[in-house]
């Protein structure tokens, strides 16, 4: 039975996908409790090119461009696995991150998604900067989080129109009186590149203006990160 899906969202960065895929294979993971999925959100590059060689280690779905969000819940219901984990292409698993998240979600009963510390480094920079999560889980970033799949579907998912659709699912899910729980280990670097969803200062502001206008001047909205 498989216990998690990894899925490798991927959308015309044909040159950053193998370093994301490598972090997760090389982690030796169990084929028969993991499954990598790469899901691709209709990319004109040569991406299925380049995957080729991992054919009998992936499960590689090419949909049409769908978006970014869609492309996400899409791939939760083709995972088999009983928790979620999503990471971009243009980022990075460290070692034994997923076996790590997997634990501390199956050992919290109580917690429907587990989230975690990471680095943040520009694209083609060699700086990282630690970023934590200690106090406020709305300073991280979807690749750091382990969800437990039937509450991620059962609680609608991703909204598709919300721009931070990580923290507007905190929020449901927190009001439905779900858990969220934090492990204090650094599990993957993010990638901050041109093209990025944060990357454009106007987008990230529209993004925490709806927040707002949803949920009002909640104390985790106010704390969110500055990008």
């Amino acid at each position: 039975m498989i216990k998690t899906s990894i899925i490798i969202r991927t959308y015309n960065s044909a040159g950053f996908i193998e370093n994301a895929l490598k972090s997760v294979l090389d982690q030796k993971l169990d084929t028969n409790l993991y499954e990598i999925l790469v899901v691709d959100d209709g990319s004109s590059d040569n991406i299925e090119e380049i995957l080729l060689p991992y054919k009998n280690k992936i499960k590689f779905f090419k949909l049409s461009h769908v978006g970014f969000l869609n492309n996400a819940n899409r791939a939760a219901k083709l995972a088999q696995g009983k928790f979620l984990v999503f990471l971009d292409s243009d980022d990075a698993s460290f070692p034994g991150a997923i076996e790590k998240m997997t634990k501390a979600v199956e050992e919290n009963t109580k917690s429907c998604f587990v989230f975690c510390d990471y680095y943040e480094k520009e694209i083609d920079g060699k700086e990282k900067k630690y970023v934590s999560l200690r106090d406020n889980p709305f300073k991280g970033i979807a690749g750091g989080i382990i969800f437990v799949k039937k509450v991620f579907e059962k609680n609608g998912m991703y909204d598709e129109n919300i721009f931070f659709a990580e923290y507007d699912l905190f929020l449901r899910l927190k009001q439905a009186g779900f858990e969220g729980k934090y492990l204090a280990s650094p599990v993957f670097i993010y990638s901050r590149r041109e093209g990025s969803l944060t990357h454009s200062r106007e987008q990230v502001k529209k993004g925490m203006d709806q927040l707002k206008e949803k949920y009002g001047e909640l104390e985790e909205i106010k704390n969110m990160r500055e990008y």
